[in-house]
This record gives C-alpha cells, structure tokens and sequence, in this order.
C-alpha cells in the first residue's frame, strides 16, 4: 500500500458507496492479514482492484475469498 496514501484509498471507498448508493458493503484491508470479520459463505462477490500484484504468495487471499464466497 505504499503508493497508495490514505486519502486516495478512503476516497476510493466513498466513491464506491457513492456509486452503489450505499448498497452493500465496501472497505480496506490489508490483504497479509486475516480478516475473520467476515463469515464464511456470506458474499455474493469480491472485489480485489489493484492490489493482488503487490501479494508474494496469493495462496492464503485465494483461499479467503472462496472461503467467504456464497457455494
């Protein structure tokens, strides 16, 4: 997340729920951490823009996002 600063990435959040006129729902996480906040099977979709190439290993993000996905 180096290049990005906060402000850009805040704003890229606010436009998103902007522009799903706050449907749904949108955040940052740094992506070398777990995020145990969402449940298991409880998304329709995941959305990952510009961030998986800056990931050495995408094994354990994979691995998240199918387990939070919807079968």
């Amino acid at each position: 997340m180096e290049q990005w600063s906060k402000v850009s990435i805040s704003k890229m959040v606010e436009l998103a729920k902007r522009r799903n006129k706050n449907s749904g729902e949108f955040f940052v996480h740094d992506l070398s951490y777990r995020f145990d906040s969402i449940e298991d099977y409880s998304c329709d979709i995941v959305l990952c823009a510009l961030a998986l190439h800056y990931l050495e290993d995408w094994t354990y993000t994979i691995q998240a996002f199918h387990r939070v996905l919807k079968p």
